[in-house]
């Protein structure tokens, strides 16, 4: 009786032990949040697919703690809001409708525009009244259809704002993420519309 009693004791040790080594998932999922853009004066009269990769479509933020691992997948988003850029960039942009659809090969357009994820970072302070920093950073490359690339620039999107404790740090990082994103594609259109090199292609 009394080994019986040990061999259950030591039973409920070791599965304790087992779920704590492993730890868990917290998903962060953000909502589809579309930015604001700017309406242009003039749009760039160039003939431009866009072109996704699987990388792009599936980006995430991702950060392991104490056993634990936090995820914020933000694809989706970027997916997205970088088609409304090329609506509000571009005069008539040649955009996949969905994520299997890849651009259809077209005799008339002579660009594609490839974003990459360079980096997703955020950054907390030491309590929950700390500040926080959320960053995002996408390298747009405008290439020739046979590949030489012709306009290429790393742009930065920050989003600044408080960490939050265990109740309120969701919603902290969401703020702070849909300011990232405002940040991240105002400037990226900002960037593209004057463009003396992009006007040129023209």
């Amino acid at each position: 009786m009394k080994t019986n009693l040990m061999s259950r004791s030591t039973l409920v040790l070791i599965c304790i032990t087992v779920l704590f080594a492993t730890g868990c998932t917290r998903m962060y999922k953000q909502p589809i949040h579309e930015v604001a853009f700017m309406p242009a004066k003039e749009k760039i009269d160039l003939p431009v697919q866009l072109v996704l990769t699987d990388d792009f479509r599936n980006a995430k933020w991702e950060k392991k703690s104490m056993g634990d691992t936090f995820v914020m997948p933000i694809g989706e988003n970027l997916v997205y809001n970088t088609k409304l850029l090329m609506k509000n960039v571009f005069t008539n942009p040649l955009i996949p409708e969905s994520e299997t659809d890849s651009p259809q090969n077209n005799i008339e357009v002579k660009y594609v525009l490839r974003p990459k994820v360079a980096y997703i970072k955020q950054s907390f302070g030491v309590t929950a009244f700390s500040k926080a920093t959320t960053s995002i950073g996408i390298e747009w490359t405008l290439a020739r259809v046979s590949g030489t690339p012709v306009w290429v620039e790393t742009i930065k999107g920050v989003g600044v704002g408080k960490a939050g404790n265990v109740f309120t740090a969701e919603g902290h990082q969401k703020k702070r993420f849909q300011s990232a994103l405002e940040d991240l594609f105002k400037k990226t259109q900002e960037a593209m519309l004057s463009s003396p090199l992009l006007r040129k292609l023209q």
